[in-house]
């Protein structure tokens, strides 16, 4: 159970963090292609990712204990993936809260960081509900 639920985990937040800010930026490039380019989106890999590994790593541990806790509940699957679904949007949202307090909190700014927001919380989601949930191996009481 407890390497399901590692792998799970993990699979759900490098999802996010290598997807994320190529999202964001194709997002970004459709609002305003004056500013951006196709080969920025690429370009600032080297950087981003691994910004993003140690921005959300703390996310992470919190994400893989809920899961674990969760998945020994004997509950639905739908129950357990919607629990998740909510921990999963408080956890994307918690690095730019930390991060950037000003620009999420202050109207003029965020509109710049919607498309961020927008794509960490939407891949979050999306990674909840496509990856299979590690199933509770423990015998019901």
């Amino acid at each position: 159970m407890n390497k399901q639920a590692l792998i799970y985990s993990l699979k759900v937040w490098l999802t996010t963090i290598i997807l994320g800010i190529r999202i964001t930026g194709l997002i970004k490039l459709f609002i305003d292609p004056l500013i951006y380019k196709f080969e920025d989106i690429f370009s600032s890999a080297i950087y981003d990712i691994p910004v993003g590994l140690i921005a959300c790593a703390p996310s992470f541990f919190i994400f893989l204990f809920a899961v674990r806790r969760i998945c020994k509940r004997n509950t639905s699957v739908l129950l357990k993936k919607a629990i998740l679904s909510a921990i999963g949007i408080l956890l994307s949202l918690i690095p730019f809260i930390i991060l950037f307090p000003y620009q999420l909190f202050h109207t003029n700014y965020l509109p710049d960081m919607l498309p961020e927001l927008c794509s960490y919380v939407g891949l979050t989601l999306v990674g909840i509900w496509v990856y299979k949930l590690p199933q509770n191996t423990l015998l019901p009481s």
